[in-house]
């Protein structure tokens, strides 16, 4: 079992960090190995490294979101009958665990993180919700990390499911 006051979150700080990063997954390898540099110097995503000694053993992206809610959601709320279409958020737009280091607690541990960070940020900013777009299969493990579907984006078509965690009732571990 992996002892997690080995593990230590810092930015991305070059393109070469992450040569060698392979967590499985085409999309994810992709995005650290070509976007992700490009992404941080332009403000487009913020992505932090996970690291174990000197080893990236996983990452997660994240970037500016908004989240529109369906009508029966809106009143929940909305105590105070305020006029908003969109709620601010904060996306978990990548997330990933180097294949040698999966099934480990890495990648809560990375959820984790994140939303403390976020939770945070909401102190200083309005951040009501942190978003993220699950890829199949990916779905329990944003439940059990208290994300819960985004209504209002259930259309059939999506390759991914919505989700949103309420930054509101998030308690920092």
């Amino acid at each position: 079992m992996i002892d997690f006051n080995q593990l230590r979150i810092g930015p991305l700080r070059d393109e070469r960090t992450v040569n060698g990063f392979h967590c499985g997954n085409e999309d994810l390898d992709g995005f650290l190995v070509q976007d992700a540099w490009p992404f941080q110097q332009t403000k487009l995503a913020a992505t932090y490294l996970c690291f174990h000694q000197h080893e990236v053993v996983g990452y997660v992206a994240l970037t500016a979101d908004s989240v529109r809610l369906a009508e029966e959601e809106k009143r929940h709320f909305l105590e105070n009958k305020a006029r908003l279409h969109e709620f601010p958020a904060v996306k978990i737009a990548r997330l990933a665990v180097k294949a040698s280091w999966q099934r480990q607690g890495i990648g809560s541990f990375l959820v984790r993180v994140s939303l403390g960070k976020l939770w945070t940020l909401s102190e200083s900013i309005g951040c009501r919700f942190a978003t993220v777009d699950a890829k199949p299969g990916a779905q329990p493990f944003y439940e059990a990390h208290g994300f819960v579907r985004n209504l209002h984006k259930q259309e059939k078509s999506r390759q991914t499911v919505s989700m949103r965690c309420d930054l509101l009732y998030y308690k920092p571990a």
